[in-house]
């Protein structure tokens, strides 16, 4: 019948089920089961536009600002890109004797491209957009 109970029993749900649950719930108690729509057209009713993309990609609003371990591995990789940065920047530069032209050249390259991995480590904390249809 779609109650929450028959839900809980048909899937084993964990921790990130309980939204759902609590929905089910709540829909079961103070609306019979359905949503009733303001704007129905005799049995059809009228459909709600697609929420849009900033909204349903928001990691930052829904969930890492809320989290402090989240917090904290942002920080941290903000310390570990600014590092990489200065450590690029410094080989670059500096170029040591002991690791030559091309071994600075290549320290130099691995540590940028560790600061732009990081950075778009960095970017999955605000912004995470995921399309099931296309998971490979």
């Amino acid at each position: 019948d779609g109650s929450p109970s028959d839900y809980a029993a048909s899937v084993y749900p964990v921790n990130t089920d309980k939204g759902v649950l609590l929905f089910r719930n709540w829909l079961r108690r103070f609306s019979a089961g359905r949503v009733p729509y303001r704007h129905q057209l005799g049995n059809e009713a009228t459909v709600m536009p697609p929420p849009s993309s900033d909204v349903v990609f928001d990691v930052w609003n829904a969930h890492t600002k809320h989290c402090r371990y989240c917090l904290g591995a942002l920080a941290n990789l903000k310390k570990l890109r600014i590092a990489s940065i200065a450590l690029a920047i410094c080989t670059g530069v500096c170029r040591p004797q002991k690791l030559g032209v091309v071994g600075s050249l290549v320290t130099t390259l691995g540590f940028a491209g560790l600061a732009a991995f990081v950075t778009k480590v960095i970017g999955m904390f605000y912004k995470h957009e995921y399309s099931h249809a296309e998971n490979d």
